[in-house]
């Protein structure tokens, strides 16, 4: 389950709890889903249950903090500036999954194009990852074509 858990807690955040209460309603989420296992048959709908149940989890404690019960809220989450939407979250939790699926030589080639800092510069790209300078444009071009099909669900 250690895939989805920052799906949780992005989630869970995003409702506004402080950590203890992220780690709460990640809890509650991981034993719903273990107790409901059997009834999840399609395994493509997975990520979807997770999202609604830890939102629905995130929700309650929320209101139970809001009653007084409990200081679980490290924050108004109203007032978090342009927080990630849902959909957001579970954008980037199925980009974090397709990268993984890609072979070690995309994955580090990506990562340190697009995730590891602004404009890097192919000759340090390069070196860090043993490549011809001039392979890494035909490797990217390859490797994102790879990564597109992962991403829409077509190994």
């Amino acid at each position: 389950m250690h895939d989805f858990g920052p799906l949780v807690f992005a989630i869970a955040r995003r409702v506004g709890l402080s950590e203890d209460a992220c780690e709460d309603a990640a809890q509650a989420t991981f034993a719903a889903l273990a107790s409901n296992l059997d009834k999840i048959h399609e395994p493509a709908a997975l990520a979807g249950w997770i999202s609604t149940t830890a939102r629905r989890e995130a929700t309650r404690l929320s209101r139970y903090a809001a009653k007084g019960r409990g200081t679980i809220l490290e924050h108004d989450p109203e007032a978090a500036s342009e927080p990630a939407s849902i959909d957001q979250i579970e954008t980037h939790h199925r980009l974090r999954t397709a990268l993984g699926r890609l072979g070690p030589k995309c994955r580090n080639l990506l990562r340190a194009l697009y995730f590891e800092g602004l404009n890097p510069e192919y000759q340090g790209v390069a070196e860090r990852l043993e490549m011809a300078v001039g392979s890494i444009g035909p490797t990217r071009k390859r490797c994102l074509a790879k990564l597109a099909e992962i991403f829409a669900g077509r190994p």
